[in-house]
């Protein structure tokens, strides 16, 4: 099947046209490497960088190297792809993973956001805040540790 049309211009090959949607791309690597009746290796890889560039433009897209195949997918469907071909025990190891990485993901997100009001404390230190401000402020803090310790004790 032709990908793409092509021409020569001064001992260069030159893409006229891409004959496929992007979303449709999938050669096979000995194909790619080896070229074929359809195209040669020269061809091959102004066709897979056109597609490169293509999925680069539209954000989630992605050349996908699976099965002796490249392959234009979606990021989602590529890492489904993978998830689906794990044994069960794989997967499980990968599900506590994601969970992990996910809780582990909050708790550095609520730490920073701790960090980023360190100044408050500061701030009572030196007699800006009055007690009853500084309370609200000292209560926000322990809930955080709260959510902290909360969110950790998740952890698989």
């Amino acid at each position: 099947m032709k990908l793409a049309e092509f021409t020569e211009e001064n001992g260069q090959l030159k893409l006229i046209k891409l004959l496929i949607n992007p979303q449709e791309f999938n050669v096979s690597k000995d194909a790619y490497f080896n070229g074929d009746e359809s195209h040669s290796v020269k061809e091959y890889e102004i066709i897979f960088r056109e597609v490169a560039v293509w999925c680069n433009k539209n954000k989630g897209w992605m050349i996908d190297d699976w099965n002796n195949y490249y392959t234009a997918r979606t990021i989602e469907e590529s890492e489904q792809l993978r998830y689906n071909a794990l044994s069960e025990e794989e997967k499980k190891k990968k599900d506590k993973e994601i969970h992990n990485k996910s809780i582990l993901k909050k708790i550095e997100e609520i730490k920073k956001l701790m960090a980023e009001n360190d100044y408050k404390q500061m701030k009572y230190i030196r007699g800006e805040y009055t007690e009853e401000e500084w309370q609200e402020i000292k209560s926000w803090f322990q809930e955080k540790a709260l959510e902290i310790r909360q969110l950790e004790s998740q952890l698989l």
